[in-house]
């Protein structure tokens, strides 16, 4: 498995602006998304 980048919460922050703005997902599937990339930088 990979190493975890300096930049990732950088680049986890901009995918959640994307999906939040571009796609208009309900928060709901928001925090879904933000509860599934904490498990797996844990």
């Amino acid at each position: 498995m990979g190493v975890i980048r300096e930049d990732s919460s950088d680049l986890a922050e901009l995918c959640l602006s994307f999906v939040n703005e571009v796609t208009r997902m309900n928060q709901n599937e928001i925090d879904e998304i933000k509860a599934a990339g904490a498990q797996v930088a844990a």
